[in-house]
């Protein structure tokens, strides 16, 4: 059977590079799905780099490559992995316009997270630049059905061009969750909290130091390991080093394995973000039965239900964070119940197989248009 030929773009696949949900899903895909012909196209930024006018301009360089590349490979769907920042919309609809209008490639819009995601109040001009990369799209693909409703309104793009694909994870097997969940029953354990992925500002880190610097003072019982890069990673692990000690460790960028081995000793996934889409840090660590405390942004609130498959906190509210964890320290029991149902939930609806299913599907539906 012939397979569709697919130019995906992300950043860099390169795990010493981006740790970023974007490009973790992008590798996983096409790691996993025999059944498409991809091949992948570099666009965006690394971990440690920031969107600035040097890397906005640094974009423009492979502009023409990207044509070239569609043409050479016979490409037939063009899948653009789209974050709704200020700089990286003007890109990508640069993107959109050369393989739709130019190469007349079908072509796809994976909308992400961003501060311009669910956002009312944008600039007119930016509203324009969304506008018009949507109307030249073959497909929008989205996170959730929230953003699915905002598009349809916002941006009034009909809703049967909209698709609403979740992001996924590898999943691993009931026992061995069970197993790791029962272990860490026991409260002689120090509570194992993670924050995981890029290290910016904008992912709550102030509040989460705020928080734990205050439980440290209490005296209790808990360590913190923080996994990833970016623009803040020396700031951020100084501030750490400094002010919770022994309690805290820096794992650096994890390869999978790694990752993995890691969430085998994690209880709490914390990430009180200010905008996101649907983190991949987040459905992976639940996938372990690690419980997330969150704020209800982007499409999170489509996969945490508070006190069901996490808690909540709102945004900038480090005391909020600090009381849930004095909450559970000691309920080890209350831990094992959320975190069975973080993993079934993963289990059941974000599983990579899954995701796979429904996008080859997609794919199906695009290239008959």
């Amino acid at each position: 059977m012939k397979r569709i030929r697919v130019l995906i773009t992300s950043p860099s696949l390169d795990t010493t590079k981006n740790v970023g949900g974007i490009s973790n899903l992008t590798r996983l895909l096409i790691d996993k799905n025999k059944d498409i012909d991809f091949t992948h196209f570099i666009v965006g930024k690394e971990d440690s780099q920031r969107r600035n006018v040097q890397w906005f301009f640094s974009q423009f360089r492979k502009i023409v490559n990207f044509y070239n590349t569609i043409k050479r490979n016979q490409i037939e769907i063009v899948h653009i992995n789209y974050p709704m920042s200020e700089l990286s919309i003007i890109i990508n609809l640069l993107l959109v316009v050369i393989s739709s209008q130019i190469a007349k490639v079908k072509t796809i819009v994976h909308l992400r997270g961003g501060v311009l995601s669910l956002n009312h109040n944008i600039r007119w001009y930016q509203k324009n630049i969304i506008r018009s990369s949507l109307k030249n799209a073959s497909m929008i693909f989205v996170l959730g059905n929230r953003e699915k409703d905002y598009i349809n309104s916002f941006y009034k793009i009909a809703k049967e061009n909209i698709a609403v694909l979740p992001n996924s994870v590898e999943v691993p097997d009931s026992s061995f969750v069970l197993d790791k969940i029962n272990r860490r029953l026991t409260t002689e354990l120090p509570l194992n909290i993670l924050f995981i992925g890029r290290i910016d500002k904008n992912k709550g880190l102030r509040e989460i130091l705020s928080a734990l610097e205050f439980i440290k003072g209490k005296e209790k019982h808990f360590n913190f390991y923080l996994a990833g890069t970016g623009p803040e990673v020396i700031e951020f692990t100084d501030q750490c080093n400094k002010i919770l000690r022994e309690k805290f460790s820096y794992c650096g960028v994890l390869n999978y394995e790694e990752k993995h081995k890691l969430f085998e000793d994690i209880d709490v996934f914390l990430l009180p973000s200010y905008f996101e889409g649907l983190p991949n840090g987040l459905l992976e660590t639940m996938a372990y039965g690690i419980i997330p405390i969150v704020t209800p942004v982007g499409s999170i609130p489509e996969v945490v239900s508070d006190n069901l498959t996490g808690y909540y906190v709102k945004i900038q509210d480090s005391e909020s964070i600090a009381s849930i964890i004095e909450s559970i320290i000691f309920d080890r029991d209350r831990i094992r119940l959320i975190g069975l149902n973080c993993y079934n939930l993963i289990k059941e609806k974000y599983s990579i197989l899954n995701y796979i299913i429904k996008i080859n599907n997609l794919y199906g539906i695009v290239i008959k248009q």
